[in-house]
């Protein structure tokens, strides 16, 4: 099925992945982890400006932050800023860390926040937020280009629900607190992106077989 493909695929191109974190995923679901204690010792020394404790807060937690800013973002500038944005916050924030579910899950909180404001600055000054070099390529077999593709042709709501739900596994409950929207409303985007990516995967093939290209073989 195109959809579960596009799905698998995703995954599989998410910016910076590995195995390792790609199996971290759903264990993080878990409402308590085994570490919990030493992740609020850590966030303490944290918050005391340790300068090591930092130091192992961003290293542990960039490549995560880095993959789901680019994943929600659709210009690698802005990304980038909003990485550094983000990590930047979590650092200050660290003195509110709980324990009461994993570091990683509450650092996406803030990431998701900041990426969300960023975008939503990127509209008040109307300025594009296409990625030039990423969208020029055309006619690629490679899934992360044409994922990535199919991702910035939505709309930042739609993405934005399609790229925690299938890319980072969270629960519709879960994206109904990150983003600040009922259930429901989640419910709805994330019908109306899978819609989105369904006619932009039919209009390509149209496209293909028109030109010739899908029949090539």
């Amino acid at each position: 099925m195109w959809y579960e493909f596009q799905v698998s695929a995703f995954r599989s191109a998410r910016v910076g992945a590995s195995d390792a974190l790609e199996k971290q995923g759903p264990a993080q679901c878990a409402p308590v982890s085994s570490h919990s204690a030493e992740d609020l010792q850590l966030m303490a020394l944290a918050a005391a400006a340790d300068p090591t404790a930092q130091r192992l807060v961003a290293t542990r937690l960039m490549e995560r932050v880095q993959r789901l800013s680019r994943s929600l973002l659709q210009n690698n500038a802005d990304a980038s800023d909003a990485s550094q944005a983000s990590l930047l916050e979590i650092l200050k924030s660290a003195g509110t860390f709980r324990g009461e579910s994993s570091l990683e899950r509450w650092a996406d909180r803030i990431v998701v926040r900041t990426a969300l404001r960023s975008a939503a600055k990127r509209r008040a000054e109307g300025t594009a937020m296409w990625d030039d070099v990423e969208l020029a390529v055309n006619g690629s077999s490679d899934p992360s280009v044409i994922v990535r593709e199919y991702l910035d042709r939505l709309s930042e709501p739609a993405r934005t629900v399609l790229v925690l739900r299938h890319g980072f596994e969270y629960s519709i409950e879960e994206i109904a607190e990150l983003t600040g929207v009922s259930p429901n409303t989640v419910k709805d985007r994330l019908l109306r992106a899978r819609e989105a990516i369904r006619r932009i995967v039919r209009r390509e093939q149209l496209l293909d077989t028109a030109s010739g290209r899908g029949g090539a073989g």
